[in-house]
């Protein structure tokens, strides 16, 4: 949590310090002239390089969050109105990333309290069968030998995205 407060406060520093260059650098270059045209660019470069800045962080915190995967799991329910989208990348490290996205289909009316988060959760192995179980209710069953996964969230059978079958294999080797 502080470590993105903290990205994000020296995110619009640094920008701030760029966008601030960019006057005096065209001043240097053109003169009077160019201290117009570095002002006038000013807020279009701090902007763009703020926007770049939150944009390389938000994909670097996904790929951290979702690197290791072993199976990548879904749950959608949707009505008239809204859309409810569970996630769960299960790792070998005994890990789970959740991610849950709810919210209205045109996103301008809120009738669903649109949301959107993720957060590490622990996941624990059954040890009678191959299957792993997070607190979230949903437990997903392995057959090693066929190759199939089935993940069960409450009591519906739910979307398998991606396996990773070398990592699943090294996991219930141990």
């Amino acid at each position: 949590m502080y470590t993105g407060v903290l990205f994000f406060i020296s995110a619009i520093v640094l920008a701030l310090l760029v966008s601030f260059a960019v006057p005096v650098l065209a001043f240097q270059r053109w003169q009077r002239k160019g201290l117009v045209i570095g002002c006038l660019l000013q807020p279009v470069v701090l902007l763009v390089v703020s926007f770049l800045l939150i944009e390389g962080y938000f994909a670097i915190t996904d790929s951290m969050h979702h690197a290791g995967t072993m199976v990548c799991v879904r749950s959608i329910e949707e009505d008239r109105n809204c859309r409810f989208e569970e996630t769960w990348y299960i790792k070998a490290d005994g890990t789970c990333y959740y991610e849950l996205d709810k919210g209205s289909h045109s996103r301008s009316q809120e009738p669903c309290g649109n949301d959107s988060y993720g957060r590490e959760r622990p996941v624990e192995r059954i040890d009678s069968m191959t299957a792993l179980k997070t607190e979230l209710n949903l437990v997903v069953y392995f057959d090693l030998q066929h190759r199939k996964v089935t993940p069960v969230f409450g009591s519906d059978t739910i979307e398998v995205v991606s396996v990773d079958w070398d990592r699943v294999g090294k996991y219930f080797s141990n």
